[in-house]
């Protein structure tokens, strides 16, 4: 299991079917990254929207991988992520973020 605060979240429990391997952690992390961890003010609302209606593995790892290209798509518009503030994301960063997973 994994505690809420943690960067890594050991996701294994919840694979509902055990023939196929996928990924047993999340890595609430920079996009490219295992170890540098995403601001906490960033990833506890992330965090949040990853578990709300929790349906599958899958459906958390990917609404993880969409939080972390949005926050490279803030981060490169604040250029600093002291900077951030959630009353500062914009539309922009929403589309900014949408075509970067376009052209992945």
């Amino acid at each position: 299991m994994f505690r809420f605060v943690d960067p890594v979240w050991n996701v294994r429990s919840l694979d509902r079917t055990r023939h196929r391997r996928s990924n047993a952690r999340a890595h609430f992390t920079r996009l490219g990254s295992v170890d540098e961890a995403l601001p906490d003010r960033y990833a506890d609302v992330l965090k949040a929207a990853c578990v709300k209606d929790l349906r599958s593995k899958t459906h958390l790892l990917m609404r993880l991988n969409a939080g972390r290209v949005l926050w490279e798509a803030i981060v490169a518009r604040v250029g600093d992520s002291d900077r951030f503030t959630w009353s500062g994301v914009s539309e922009a960063d929403f589309l900014e973020a949408e075509q970067r997973m376009l052209q992945r």
